[in-house]
């Protein structure tokens, strides 16, 4: 989490320096030593993968590329056989992972920020989303000290206010992210997460006067 142009020698990881857990999701036991097996050796994994919602989990061979930590979740950057592309697969949602003895070689043209691209959180889609939200003045400040994406850009608006620009490859985790400042945000753009904002707090205001009618 320190910035690039910082380093922290051996002496930072001692009693005096603590990092807080987040809320985080739970790994099977065994599950992160197969996938770290696999990546380090250069080997195939077949593992068993149920996405949220799913009743039936499906089984993939995949060979993994890369792993990353973000948002209390450990995500496997992997060429999936089945799929014939690279795909995320988060950890927690591994119900099985078995190492093959099929050995791989990673392209050496793979990068995790080439594959990320406009990255804002994890979710990946088609195509790229200019998002421009609006945060009013108390919201400003905790706006401003902050890098929410590589290629972002600040305006300061009259009133204290300041209007964020930035490019997204997805706009799922950008529609949670704008949920949780309430009121203090105004999407801009795009149109369309316009009308998915409008629609959800429209669902809420439902939603809680039903609960205030009981």
């Amino acid at each position: 989490v320190l910035p690039d142009e910082v380093s922290a020698g051996y002496s930072w990881l001692n009693p005096d320096v603590t990092f807080l857990d987040q809320s985080h999701t739970r790994i099977l036991p065994g599950i992160w030593e197969e996938v770290s097996k696999a990546m380090f050796t250069g080997r195939e994994i077949t593992i068993s993968y149920r996405k949220p919602g799913d009743n039936a989990g499906s089984r993939r061979t995949v060979r993994p590329y890369h792993m990353l930590s973000y948002g209390g979740e450990w995500y496997l950057a992997a060429y999936c056989c089945t799929r014939g592309e690279v795909r995320s697969f988060a950890l927690s949602r591994m119900e099985e992972a078995l190492v093959s003895q099929t050995p791989f070689e990673k392209p050496a043209d793979f990068s995790i920020t080439d594959y990320l691209g406009s990255q804002f959180g994890i979710t990946r889609e088609e195509g790229e989303h200019t998002v421009v939200v609006e945060f009013s003045g108390g919201a400003a400040p905790f706006i401003r000290e902050r890098v929410w994406q590589r290629e972002q850009e600040v305006v300061e608006l009259p009133g204290g206010g300041v209007r964020l620009r930035f490019t997204a490859g997805s706009l799922v985790e950008v529609r949670r992210w704008i949920l949780s400042w309430g009121g203090a945000a105004k999407v801009i753009e795009p149109e369309s997460l316009v009308r998915d904002m409008a629609s959800e707090v429209c669902a809420m205001r439902e939603l809680y006067e039903k609960t205030n009618g009981k």
